[in-house]
């Protein structure tokens, strides 16, 4: 069994449930018989956070004690924010993963069972700016019959850590998020618990993370689910 390293980043400690973005990454892991080491590190982070409350220098310093806590080891970034915050600082990116592309290319390892239902896709921020939009839809594809993609909304509004203090950022964004949907649909997925919690509180679908989605319709080859 392989070895993996996982960093929870302030989200993950923030969003604790038992369907946190955190434990489903765990989890599909599990089923690609990865063992996962959580790397405890609660007070360092990718200094994303500074930065958009405009704190560069301490923001700085975040991201220089968090490289020298994981020297030589190679990291999965629970967050794709986080991720990008990364490597845009040219800090140590060549040693850190990020979920969405790595449960990307393991997805032959998995049997996946696609649930008979529809459900809206979310490409968020960081996954645009990584160039990541076509393996997040494929993973949407090979878990839904029917995958519905809002073409007009670029960004949700929360915008890191402003929806939590700024409401109307997320209120504007999505006001014509139900004008895109062609039907009833009750179900929506996106690559960050920040941003389904503005889709939860501002619209009438409820989401939750890809990596949930992928992990209630699959598991390990010859396993019954």
């Amino acid at each position: 069994m392989e070895e993996i390293y996982l960093f929870p980043t302030c989200s993950g400690h923030i969003f604790k449930s038992k369907n946190s973005m955190t434990k489903k990454i765990i989890s599909l892991l599990n089923k690609l018989n990865y063992k996962t080491n959580i790397l405890s590190l609660p007070n360092e982070c990718c200094g994303l956070m500074y930065t958009n409350m405009g704190f560069p220098d301490i923001a700085e310093k975040k991201i220089s004690s968090l490289q020298n806590k994981v020297k030589n080891k190679i990291l999965l970034i629970e967050n794709l924010s986080c991720y990008h915050e990364i490597k845009k600082q040219n800090l140590f990116w060549e040693n850190i993963l990020n979920p969405l592309d790595f449960i990307h290319s393991q997805l032959s390892n998995l049997d996946i069972i696609p649930l008979q239902e529809a459900g809206v896709i979310h490409i968020n921020c960081s996954v645009t700016n990584e160039n990541l939009q076509n393996k997040m839809l494929e993973i949407a594809k090979r878990c839904l019959i029917n995958v519905i993609i809002p073409e007009q909304l670029m960004c949700c509004g929360f915008a890191g850590s402003k929806g939590f203090t700024n409401q109307k950022l997320n209120i504007n964004a999505l006001r014509n998020f139900s004008e895109q949907i062609s039907f009833n649909c009750q179900k929506g997925y996106t690559c960050l618990e920040t941003c389904a919690l503005g889709f939860n509180k501002h619209t009438d679908v409820y989401f939750t993370s890809i990596f949930q989605l992928l992990d209630s319709c699959s598991k390990k080859k010859n396993e019954s689910l």
